[in-house]
C-alpha cells in the first residue's frame, strides 16, 4: 500500500502546474492508449465534513485500480464545484501514478484545504483519475463551509479573486505535456491500438445544446451514456452497432437541470469519459 500525502491547497500555492495565458479549450482529441483505464473509490477519514468559518481542511483516501492486462502511467486531479453558487474551481491538482496489469494502489492521506475567504455553503469534491485531461473515472465528496465569526484563520495570507471562477467561463489550459505519453516507446507498456476516439465536447461549458465528434476505426457497437455527478445513469443518447468513420454527436440537454455531467462512450473493448458543464 503506498502512502502519498498530498495537500490541495486551494490557493495553488503547492501545486506545481503551469497556466498559459490562453483560455481555449483543451484540444487533446483521445486518450494516450497507454493511459490510465480503470476506477477510483474515495474513502473520507471523517462521516461529517463541515469546515468552520476560519478555514480548515479534510482528508481522505483513493483507491485506484488498473483495469486493463498492461502497466500504465496516468494521473489524478481534482476540482471544486458549487452549484448553489454557479462556480467551478479548476483543476487543484495534477498527481503521477503508476499500475501494473489489474493492480489497486491506495493513496493515503490526501487533504483539501478551504481557506477562510471561501463562501459558505456547499461543495462538491471532484476526484478524477485518467490521463489529463481526460477522465477514466471520477468520485465524489460532498463538504460544507460554515457561516459566523471568522475564528482563528487556518492560512498564512489573502485569498486570490481567481480562487473560485464562474462556471460558464472557459478555463485556462494546463500548459504541461501529457505525461500520460512520455513512456509511449517503453517495451513494458507498448503501443495498444485502440478503436475509439473521442475528441472535445464543444462548447463546454455550455447552455442547453453542446456535440462532441468521435472516430470508430472498424464496424462496432458503442453506447454513450449521460452519468451525473452523484454516479447515476441521466440518460442515453446512443447506443447502436456504426461502421467505421468520423461522427458528430449532438446532445440537446434542454430537460436537464444545471451542473456537471460525464458523458461515457462505451465499446466492447473500452470506455473512455469526458466531462461536460451544464449551465443554464
Amino acid at each position: 500500500m503506498k502512502k502519498v500525502a498530498l495537500a490541495l491547497v486551494l490557493l495553488l500555492l503547492a501545486v506545481p502546474i503551469a497556466y498559459s495565458q490562453d483560455y481555449s479549450p483543451v484540444r487533446l482529441t483521445t486518450a494516450p492508449p497507454n493511459g490510465l483505464s480503470g476506477t477510483v473509490i474515495l474513502v473520507p477519514h471523517d462521516s461529517s465534513l463541515v469546515i468552520p468559518p476560519g478555514g480548515g481542511n479534510f482528508c481522505f483516501d483513493a483507491i485506484v485500480t488498473n483495469s486493463t492486462g498492461h502497466s500504465v502511467h496516468g494521473f489524478i486531479w481534482g476540482d471544486v464545484y458549487s452549484a448553489e453558487q454557479n462556480k467551478h474551481w479548476v483543476p487543484l491538482l495534477l498527481t503521477e501514478i503508476e499500475a501494473g496489469p489489474y493492480e489497486t494502489k491506495s493513496y493515503e492521506d490526501i487533504c483539501l484545504f478551504v481557506p477562510y475567504c471561501v463562501d459558505p455553503g456547499a461543495y462538491i469534491f471532484i476526484c478524477n483519475v485518467g490521463c489529463y485531461p481526460n477522465v477514466t473515472d471520477a468520485d465524489t465528496i460532498e463538504f460544507s463551509k460554515n457561516t459566523g465569526a471568522e475564528g482563528p484563520l487556518m492560512d498564512d495570507g489573502d485569498c486570490p479573486p481567481e480562487v473560485f471562477i464562474n462556471a460558464n467561463t472557459i478555463l485556462p489550459v494546463n500548459t504541461i505535456v501529457s505525461e500520460c505519453q512520455r513512456n509511449s516507446g517503453d517495451p513494458e507498456i507498448g503501443i495498444m491500438p485502440t478503436a475509439l476516439s473521442v475528441g472535445d465536447i464543444y462548447p463546454n461549458p455550455f447552455n442547453a445544446a453542446t456535440k462532441i465528434t468521435f472516430n470508430l476505426n472498424g464496424r462496432t457497437a458503442i453506447k454513450v451514456d449521460v452519468v451525473n455527478l452523484m454516479g447515476e445513469m441521466a440518460g442515453t443518447l446512443l447506443n447502436k452497432e456504426l461502421p467505421a468513420g468520423n461522427y458528430e454527436l449532438n446532445w440537446n440537454a434542454a430537460d436537464y437541470p444545471s451542473g456537471i455531467y460525464f458523458l461515457k462512450f462505451s465499446t466492447s473493448e473500452e470506455t473512455i469519459v469526458k466531462k461536460t458543464t451544464l449551465v443554464k
